[in-house]
């Protein structure tokens, strides 16, 4: 059964979140009530999208947003990546990046391979792997990055695992991570991402 997030529940996560303080996601509303679009609510996301071949085979839909006019130049100016947790999509978390751009910052967030309105993939379970979407995800940081220390990885669930692994990797690069509902177990988050 698929469930939606009402109206209601899609500002409540926005303000959670932005406060980066539990930024839990709230319970959803009953299934069918409402469909989810976008391009209603965000309209500048939606017409901001575009596909982009990050690797080859590989397409993904993605979302950058410079900061608003008077943040551009500011040295607190940086490019937050927001990464969604799996079986979602980047508009679960664009009350997130919104509020994160009023503050002054760029954005690129995105749908995951085959995932939200990203392109459907192959029928090849290969294809899925978390090591594709690792990939994937350091593919795109690479592309869009900010200079030394000017980006910051936000991740929801599985998403905040991505982070980990890219902010472990780009160390020179990443000024931090913010990990909400994280899944990584079995290690400290901090030997992986300083």
């Amino acid at each position: 059964m698929l469930r939606f997030f009402s109206p209601a529940a899609r500002k409540g996560i926005a303000g959670a979140a932005a406060l980066l303080v539990g930024g839990g996601l709230l319970p959803p509303s009953d299934a069918g009530k409402e469909v989810y679009r976008e391009e209603d609510e965000f309209p500048e996301f939606a017409s901001a999208a575009k596909e982009d071949e990050v690797r080859p085979g590989r397409k993904l839909r993605v979302i950058v947003l410079d900061p608003p006019p008077a943040s551009a130049n500011k040295p607190s100016c940086i490019t937050l990546f927001v990464a969604h947790g799996a079986t979602s999509r980047a508009a679960m978390l664009y009350p997130l990046a919104q509020r994160l751009r009023e503050k002054g910052h760029s954005i690129v967030t995105f749908d995951g391979f085959s995932s939200g309105r990203s392109p459907p993939g192959p029928n090849d379970l290969a294809a899925y792997i978390s090591e594709e979407y690792r990939k994937d995800f350091q593919a795109l940081f690479a592309k869009y990055a900010a200079g030394a220390g000017r980006n910051v990885l936000v991740g929801h669930s599985y998403g905040s695992v991505l982070s980990v692994d890219v902010a472990g990797e780009q160390k020179d690069k990443v000024a931090g991570a913010v990990l909400i509902s994280s899944t990584r177990k079995g290690e400290k988050v901090s030997n992986r991402a300083h």
